[in-house]
This record gives structure tokens, sequence and C-alpha cells, in this order.
């Protein structure tokens, strides 16, 4: 910090001599040494507070990364599962192919009635559906799929009985 400044015994302005003379300019310059310090105080306490606040955030991001990390093992393990189950529902599916197509018919009907009369067998069916679009002189395929496997297995097992028929039943994956 500056001191005010004096001036050796001389002349001031006024032609006037003195042993001392106070600069005017003194008192601002303390006063801007006074805000200096004060400035600086204030930015080394703004410095601290935005290092501790960094280091949150690095905290934050190292946890966000462990979580993202386990989030993603999560989530393929799902789609390993899903995977699998997809895989499993579609080894319940049946082509039956051959059978008669009829107007508004409920397929589902069609495919129990023809597997007890034909078959000789009554199992339980999720779902039945012709494939494709519908041609004049053309009967579509049915795909089936079983509620279980064991369902799905008698009916293979049954199959033999269609031996001499257009019609056919096989597993499609």
């Amino acid at each position: 910090m500056v001191g005010p400044s004096t001036r050796k015994q001389g002349r001031n302005n006024f032609g006037n001599t003195s042993a001392e003379v106070d600069d005017p300019i003194d008192p601002v310059l303390a006063r801007l040494e006074t805000m200096e310090l004060k400035i600086q105080k204030k930015m080394e306490v703004n410095k601290d507070e935005i290092i501790d606040r960094i280091d949150e955030i690095k905290n934050q991001v190292e946890e966000l990364k462990r979580e993202n990390l386990n989030l993603t093992s999560r989530i393929d393990r799902c789609a390993a599962d899903i995977k699998r189950l997809e895989k499993q529902q579609k080894q319940k599916n049946l082509i039956l192919s051959g059978l008669l197509e009829k107007n508004n018919e409920s397929v589902i009907d069609e495919v129990e009635i023809f597997l007890d009369q034909k078959l000789k067998i009554q199992v339980k069916i999720d779902q039945a559906w012709r494939i494709g679009p519908a041609k004049s002189g053309y009967n579509r395929p049915i795909r089936i799929q079983m509620t279980n496997m064991r369902d799905r297995n008698e009916v293979i097992k049954q199959k033999k009985n269609l031996r001499g028929s257009n019609i056919y039943i096989y597993i499609k994956i």
C-alpha cells in the first residue's frame, strides 16, 4: 500500500513554500487499494467455492457413471431374457398348411375342430391366423401359437395320422 506522498520543502503551485504539502490523489489511491484488497478477498472466497462445487460435480459425474454402467448391465441382461423368452415363445409355434380356407372363418375354431377330428387330440391354442394375403384358389397356411410346449409336442406326435393327406404340420421357429 502506498502511503500519502509528501513533497519536500519547496515551492508549491501558488509560489508558497512549506515543509510538507499533501497530494490530493493520496486519499483516492488509498481507497482504491482498500477496494482492491476487498475484491481480492472476495475472489479468493469465490475461487474456493468454485473449487468445492467442481469437486461436488466430479463426484456426481462419477456416481452417474457407475449408475449408468449398472443400468447398461441390467439392460443387457433384460435384452438377453427377452431374446430367450421370444425364442421359447416361437418354439410353441406350428404351421398348418393345406387346410381349406372358408369365408369369415374363425381360424382358432377351425384349427381346434381339425385337431379334434383328424388327430384326435384336444389342446389349448393361444392364437391362430392365416399367413399372407388371401388369393383365389389358394389355401393360406395357418400359424398356430400353442399355449405350452406339451401341447405342441402332442400335435407333432400325432401328425402321423395325416399321412396320405395334403395337410401338413411342421414346426416354425
